[in-house]
């Protein structure tokens, strides 16, 4: 996949830009820090999945004393057909999205036609971070991947938030005891939906999961030069897994959830632990150790969407190259050096790595105030 045209409108430090990228599959924005390197990439990102990974009110997004802002592309797949997305976001937070100019109602009509792939100096902490950017990896893949998902994720995520709505509402009652039947009623049948969403996404997950884990292994062999294979394990706050199951650990956990005023079970607490030499990473592994698992983790993201989809997605590399030492630089160069695959590479200065990847279909784009030349 690649993106040929890009056209910005009042977004962040750009007030307007107009770029054609045919024929260059690697791009190279070089400049200082904070003059819109990220931003180019956050918009290619936006156009992706219609959300910011910086942020996560759109309306930021617009340049100063603008109206909103807007942002158009062109897009090539593999098999040769061409692909225009909209986007805009206006300053009342209205939001219009557009597939080959006909505007979308819904947001599943939208996202998952530009695949791609980010990879962030956050993503290093992929390993060590919080649980949630850990199930973001997952779903994101999934996304891209697997038509339906998004509107399975959508319709947990809504049915978990209208649970929590009445679960908050029942802070008026001195006790369990005193919350009238038919609030009860009403819980019941919330409950009921989530679980059999809730076992859908968790099943989902955890497919997905199996399938990636041997290119995750591979990976990290070929970058680590050891032996020894990272594992992934899935940990979910639900033990038995089927719709039944969860309807009944939901019960069991009713009376918390509502001192709580939240659901405290379901795929949004869940998480993936990262095992080296059956230890968890986080608790035993040097940084060094840590980061190339890391790595492994995001080149098998590329590959997985390969795999699935037939062509690679578009790749994001957010500054990463600042935070690897050297041997990890080329070892990432060399395991992104894939004929077909479009990356677009955020850096303060041109070093001998990132020339390296440059030397053929390279495009050198030099960022300074939200200008590009």
């Amino acid at each position: 996949m690649l993106l040929e045209f890009l056209s910005l409108h009042h977004f962040r430090n750009y007030p307007q830009l107009e770029l054609d990228l045919t024929g260059y599959q690697k791009v190279a924005l070089i400049g200082p820090n904070a003059q819109g390197k990220s931003n180019f990439l956050e918009a290619i990102y936006v156009m992706a999945f219609a959300s910011s990974f910086r942020t996560s009110r759109m309306t930021e997004l617009i340049h100063w004393n603008a109206q909103g802002f807007s942002i158009r592309s062109r897009c090539r797949r593999e098999r040769g057909d061409d692909f225009l997305l909209g986007y805009e976001t206006r300053k009342n937070g209205k939001r219009l999205i557009q597939y080959n100019h006909t505007y979308q109602k819904r947001l599943i009509d939208y996202i998952g036609h530009l695949k791609l792939v980010l990879f962030s100096q956050g993503d290093l902490n992929l390993v060590t971070g919080q649980p949630h950017r850990r199930r973001l990896y997952i779903d994101l893949l999934l996304i891209q991947c697997k038509p339906g998902y998004y509107k399975l994720l959508q319709n947990y995520n809504r049915v978990m938030k209208q649970r929590n709505v009445l679960l908050k509402s029942f802070k008026e009652y001195r006790s369990l005891e005193t919350i009238p039947q038919v609030q009860k009623d009403n819980l019941d049948l919330w409950d009921v939906q989530l679980s059999q969403l809730a076992a859908t996404v968790v099943q989902q997950r955890k497919i997905m999961l199996d399938a990636l884990l041997p290119l995750i292994k591979q990976k990290h062999v070929e970058m680590s030069g050891l032996c020894e294979e990272l594992d992934l394990e899935y940990r979910s706050t639900i033990t038995d897994m089927d719709a039944e199951g969860i309807l009944d650990l939901l019960n069991q956990k009713r009376r918390q959830d509502i001192f709580r005023a939240q659901t405290t079970v379901g795929p949004h607490r869940d998480d993936v632990i990262i095992k080296y030499m059956k230890r968890d990473l986080k608790a035993v592994g040097s940084q060094g150790q840590i980061r190339t698992a890391a790595l492994a983790m995001k080149v098998a993201e590329l590959c997985y969407v390969k795999e699935k989809i037939g062509e690679y997605p578009i790749l994001l590399l957010d500054d990463v190259f600042s935070e690897l030492d050297i041997r990890r630089q080329q070892l990432l160069v060399e395991q992104i050096s894939y004929d077909g695959l479009q990356s677009f590479i955020t850096t303060t200065h041109l070093d001998q790595t990132v020339e390296k990847l440059m030397k053929e279909q390279g495009l050198i784009l030099h960022v300074r105030e939200g200008k590009i030349r």
